[in-house]
């Protein structure tokens, strides 16, 4: 998937999921921290594309592009004044929308919608909280394709 194809799906998967009011692409965390700093805890949650790395795989004289991607779904969060159920709230208004984004996902590559996640082993999608990550809680979606 390239940068272009990766900026394109968030923007796609922001429109189909209720709930995720901003969507971009980042390189890596320092990246990732600049962009929140300038977020609040009104904004809601954020859908972040982690740009993919790349790597190749060999087969019988082919060689096939791979990629590692990473999408996280998080909202910021006031530690000063947060409860144990309001953290727990965030964790799970983050879970459903990430559960959403990885049904999407699973929905259109099985259906072919996308021919640059073809490779995708759909056994291999994970999801993984986040928390504390530039002053945000939530979850990653990850996979190798």
């Amino acid at each position: 998937m390239s940068p272009k194809q990766l900026y394109e799906l968030i923007q796609e998967l922001k429109s189909e999921v209720v709930g995720i009011n901003s969507a971009w692409v980042v390189v890596d965390d320092s990246q990732l921290g600049n962009t929140l700093e300038q977020k609040t805890k009104e904004d809601g949650a954020y859908l972040i594309g982690v740009l993919p790395s790349y790597g190749s795989v060999a087969h019988s004289g082919s060689i096939r592009e791979t990629t590692i991607s990473q999408l996280l779904i998080v909202e910021k969060t006031d530690y000063s004044d947060l409860s144990q159920n309001e953290f727990i709230d965030v964790f799970e208004r983050t879970y459903q929308l990430t559960k959403r984004v990885k049904e999407i996902l699973v929905e259109k590559v099985e259906s072919g919608c996308y021919p640059q996640m073809f490779h995708l082993d759909l056994s291999n999608l994970n999801m993984s909280p986040i928390w504390k990550k530039s002053q945000c809680n939530g979850w990653v979606l990850d996979w190798d394709s």
